[in-house]
């Protein structure tokens, strides 16, 4: 999605996943006569899936000084459910899994 000025100069630029998710973000910077003085690289820093109260997924991401991803981690939550007579749903176990990984990019 990019959105624009009055001028019609870009101002920002959205990169989204599958689910409308912004993933990344580029963010333009003008001076009064419309030229571009910087750019602004965003990125994802989190992410969070739920599946209602049985559990969710938590991704986050960092980046070296070049902008590469350069570690992720996730950490997910499980849970069982115990479904009482009145139709109320009640956590009985839950487990949390973690998991990390370092990514080294030759240069």
């Amino acid at each position: 999605m990019t959105r624009c000025n009055a001028a019609g100069d870009r101002i920002e630029v959205l990169f989204q996943g599958p689910e409308q998710q912004v993933l990344q973000s580029i963010i333009f910077e003008r001076d009064s006569a419309g030229r571009l003085v910087k750019e602004e690289v965003r990125r994802m820093e989190e992410r969070v899936t739920r599946m209602g109260l049985l559990g969710e997924t938590r991704t986050t991401f960092r980046y070296d000084d070049h902008g590469n991803l350069s570690h992720q981690s996730n950490q997910e939550i499980q849970r069982e459910m115990l479904v009482e007579e009145d139709g109320r749903m009640d956590p009985v176990k839950g487990n949390s899994y973690r998991q990390e990984t370092k990514i080294k990019i030759p240069f």
